[in-house]
């Protein structure tokens, strides 16, 4: 009489541990899924808009990068000197720098011509 309880009990946690298996696989598989879904590219560039803190460092990102551009632009204009084109490259490079680094300053600036600018058109509308 041991010996078949001990068998039955034996058989039972063989099938629990079966269907925990399965259970474990199938929830494995849902991860899976999620996991391929959410790695691909299309998923990866709308997450990073949609997050603020992203769309903060794309902002200040693209204008240290056109700071740099029109900073170098500058200096170097349509000349064909290599050596005005290496320091308008340095430049624009440091200007960039600066830029990416203290984006907050050059964004203040911008809304204060852009604020004078939308005013001027204000008064310019109003008078004619």
């Amino acid at each position: 009489m041991q010996k078949q309880d001990a068998i039955y009990l034996l058989g039972e946690q063989i099938r629990l541990k079966e269907i925990e298996r399965d259970t474990q696989g199938v929830l494995l598989k849902n991860q899976l899924k999620l996991t391929i879904e959410s790695l691909k590219p299309i998923n990866l560039i709308k997450g990073a808009f949609t997050s603020p803190e992203m769309k903060n460092s794309l902002v200040d990102s693209a204008i240290g990068m056109t700071s740099g551009y029109i900073a170098k632009k500058a200096v170097v204009r349509s000349s064909k000197n290599p050596f005005l084109k290496l320091i308008g490259t340095i430049v624009g490079m440091g200007v960039a720098s600066i830029v990416t680094r203290h984006p907050d300053g050059i964004k203040s600036i911008g809304e204060k011509i852009l604020g004078s600018v939308l005013k001027k058109e204000e008064n310019d509308t109003e008078e004619a």
